[in-house]
């Protein structure tokens, strides 16, 4: 066989065997070769196109769009796509249309150039490209593409939305427009960097974003990027989401459980304020059942003596009952005082009037008040404040609290011994100590004072009885000028009770 024929017949029979379809055409435009493809899709036979101008496969609304390709192409023959940039579509012999790709180059022979049009039926594509617009358009996040020199060249309807931009508002510009200026100062460096290693990731991970509407409306956001490579390069695409609702859902759930956790806060002073009001009934019943009955008891039992077969004439025994029954109502008395006061307080009937006191001169007056029970032990009372030392308090309520600790002092102080009043100076607060060189008190009975559902009572030097609800209302006189209150002892050398007055503006 001769080897130009072998070398055409292997050149058609290539060509038949492409899955694309080829057309070659000469300079006048009209087809002088098609392969079996050619006539797969557009439903000609080779005979019907042979000759005919390529127009036959175009829709009528291209011919003179081709007439001009086709000539620019012979005067400068490069490899290229036919219509770029634009949608081409191919026209079946029953006059359907469908959309198309065409590449085309250059056959030259000894006779003569032409043109083979390489041509691919991109139906299936743009059906998918379609599918995936509409999805795209549907989605209820914003999308927007951003190419590789840094600008939006698409965006979805959501995007035009969400913003109150328009699509040929936004396109061509950079994201920026859409960030607050605040964020905008290093968003290109990042950019930059995303651009240098891409791959999906949340921007502004572990930070609060915020976006910005058409009219200026800040709103928060979630931002999504992932890198799409393409013919173009890289591009962005970076998904928007408004979290407004999320975040007011966050806020509201946060003060939801803020709103728990004072209630509860609310519940456990409720629930200790109960405790407290439980154990101060059982206090005062206790006080009421045995610290008062004992000395009425005792009294009842000295009158009935009296008022019977007593003996009148022996004044000396007589003024010995007398005066233990005097004893006995003294001690009832103050007891009631203390009573009435704890009772009071409890029930917030205690006015809380602060004003500039002298506390020397409170002091003092305490101390004369307080001399006899004092004298009658032959114990001293030193008042170390100083003069013109002035504190901001309730006067009612300090002089209740240093007369309470000071009669305790003397109670539990022995013949003969000293009582320490002081005051000192930190940096916000005074504290002012009475200090007794008495019996003092064990450490296991020591923490058992201030503190209602305790007991602990003991007698004085002289046997006088305590209640211990004289230190609890101490406690409460305290805290109600934010102070605190504790005691120092040591058994056999003597105790220091202590307290603070919150320094004030006199």
């Amino acid at each position: 066989m001769d080897q130009a024929i072998e070398q055409e017949l292997n050149f058609h029979l290539m060509l038949n065997a492409s899955p694309s379809p080829l057309v070659l055409v000469n300079k006048q435009g009209k087809i002088v070769y098609i392969n079996r493809s050619v006539e797969s899709l557009f439903q000609y036979t080779e005979n019907e196109l042979i000759e005919k101008p390529l127009e036959t496969l175009l829709p009528p609304r291209y011919k003179n769009l081709h007439v001009h390709l086709i000539q620019g192409f012979f005067k400068n023959p490069v490899s290229r796509q036919m219509g770029q940039s634009k949608e081409l579509y191919g026209i079946k012999k029953d006059g359907s249309e469908f959309p198309v790709e065409i590449g085309l180059n250059t056959i030259t022979t000894k006779a003569e150039t032409y043109v083979m049009a390489a041509i691919i039926d991109i139906s299936e594509r743009k059906r998918r490209d379609q599918q995936f617009r509409l999805i795209v358009e549907s989605v209820p996040n914003a999308i927007i593409l951003v190419d590789s020199t840094g600008k939006i060249s698409t965006i979805n309807r959501q995007t035009e939305k969400l913003f109150g931009y328009t699509r040929e508002e936004l396109i061509g510009l950079k994201p920026e427009q859409l960030i607050p200026n605040r964020f905008n100062k290093h968003h290109d460096k990042l950019r930059e960097q995303f651009f240098e290693k891409p791959e999906f990731r949340q921007m502004g991970s572990g930070r609060d974003l915020f976006a910005i509407k058409k009219d200026g409306h800040e709103f928060p956001v979630e931002i999504g990027l992932n890198p799409i490579k393409s013919q173009n390069g890289t591009q962005i695409l970076v998904s928007i989401i408004d979290i407004t609702q999320r975040k007011a859902f966050e806020e509201e759930e946060k003060r939801y459980t803020r709103d728990i956790e004072l209630k509860n806060l609310e519940l456990e002073r409720t629930k200790k304020k109960l405790n407290d009001l439980n154990a101060t009934k059982d206090k005062l019943f206790s006080i009421i059942g045995h610290d008062l009955r004992g000395p009425i008891g005792a009294s009842k039992s000295l009158i009935d003596l009296i008022l019977s077969d007593f003996d009148l004439s022996d004044t000396e025994y007589l003024t010995q009952t007398l005066e233990t029954l005097q004893s006995a109502s003294s001690s009832t008395y103050d007891l009631l005082e203390i009573l009435l006061e704890w009772a009071k307080s409890q029930q917030n009937e205690v006015s809380f009037t602060p004003e500039k006191i002298s506390l020397k001169t409170l002091v003092d007056t305490t101390i004369n008040l307080l001399s006899e029970a004092a004298g009658k032990k032959s114990i001293q009372i030193h008042n170390n404040i100083p003069e013109n030392q002035f504190v901001y308090a309730d006067k009612n309520m300090l002089s209740t609290t240093i007369r309470n600790l000071v009669s305790n002092a003397i109670k539990f102080t022995l013949e003969n011994k000293n009582i320490r009043i002081s005051i000192n100076e930190n940096e916000n607060l005074w504290t002012i100590s009475i200090e007794d060189e008495g019996i003092g008190i064990d450490k296991e009975n020591l923490h058992k004072l201030f503190k209602a559902n305790e007991s602990f009572t003991t007698y004085g030097t002289a046997n006088e009885k305590g209640s211990g609800l004289g230190l609890l209302l101490c406690k409460e006189f305290v805290i109600r000028h934010d102070g605190q209150i504790w005691a120092e002892s040591e058994v056999g050398k003597g105790s220091n009770f202590t307290f603070t007055l919150p320094k004030q503006k006199i």
